[in-house]
C-alpha cells in the first residue's frame, strides 16, 4: 500500500522532526494497517504512540476510534466499552490540556450514543 510505504519512509528519514509530526505520521501508518486488515500491527503502533506521547490525545483518539469503528471499519473487533476506557485513560493524565480534555469527553459521549443506537437496532 503506497500510504504505508510513504509513512514508513518519512518516519525513517525525518527522525529529528518535531513530536507532533512524528506522532501524526505514526498515527497515519497505524490507521493504514488497521484499514488493510492488520489489526495487531496497527494497534501496536497506536499503543506506542500512547506510551511515547502520553500527554497528547492523538493516540487515545485513534485507538478508541479503531475499537468503536467511529469513522471506518477496522481490523480490530468493535468494542465500545474498550474505546471508552481508552479515552478515560487519556482523561486521567494530569498533563492533558483542558481543551483536549473536552475533546476526549465529547468523543466518549459520541461513542456512548453509538452504543445505544446500535443496541436499539
Amino acid at each position: 500500500m503506497p500510504r504505508i510505504q510513504y509513512c514508513r519512509e518519512w518516519i525513517g528519514q525525518f527522525t529529528e522532526e518535531n513530536d507532533l509530526l512524528q506522532m501524526n505520521f505514526r498515527r497515519a501508518l497505524a490507521e493504514s494497517y488497521l484499514r488493510q486488515g492488520e489489526g495487531a500491527r496497527g494497534k501496536e503502533i497506536l499503543d506506542q504512540i500512547i506510551e511515547w506521547w502520553p500527554d497528547e490525545i492523538g493516540g487515545y483518539l485513534a485507538l478508541a476510534d479503531a475499537y468503536s469503528h467511529f469513522f471506518d471499519d477496522t481490523a480490530l473487533p468493535k468494542n465500545y466499552d474498550r474505546a471508552i476506557a481508552i479515552l478515560e485513560e487519556g482523561l486521567a493524565k494530569a498533563k492533558i490540556k483542558q481543551k483536549d480534555r473536552q475533546i476526549l469527553k465529547d468523543r466518549i459521549e459520541e461513542i456512548r450514543v453509538l452504543k445505544l443506537q446500535e443496541g436499539a437496532q
